[in-house]
């Protein structure tokens, strides 16, 4: 199984778990729900911008979204260590990942002062 199946398999299971249809997420995420569809299914390929609106409609850390890291499990003798790239490529991952946490973080402060600018124009009205 490859990376970007793993995630979406994990997109996949949190939509479910927190009781969404494919429509609901679609609409969260301002696509429509053969696009989604498509895009859970690997057809169409995901973007870093639609991995955020996800990781936010679902309520969820980015880092959630990505495969476990393999790193936490315990090594045995037979465990041959890893190489140089296999670390290289780790450290990647966790850089990127820490990337997504912060633009999350800020994407969901202007959601918040988005809604709070809408609801203090529809006050005063």
């Amino acid at each position: 199984m490859n990376f970007n199946t793993v995630i979406l398999d994990n997109i996949k299971k949190i939509r479910q778990e927190k009781g969404f249809s494919q429509y609901d997420l679609a609409d969260r995420i301002l696509v429509s729900q053969p696009v989604y569809s498509k895009l859970e299914a690997g057809i169409t390929s995901l973007d870093i911008e639609r991995l955020l609106r996800i990781s936010v409609a679902l309520d969820v850390s980015l880092s959630d979204l990505f495969p476990p890291d393999e790193t936490d499990k315990e090594n045995t003798p037979e465990d041959k260590p890893p190489s140089l790239t296999d670390i290289l490529q780790q450290q990647q991952q966790q850089q990127m990942v820490e990337q997504l946490n912060l633009i999350q973080l800020q994407v969901q402060q202007e959601i918040r002062d988005l809604k709070a600018s809408i609801l203090g124009f529809l006050e005063k009205k």
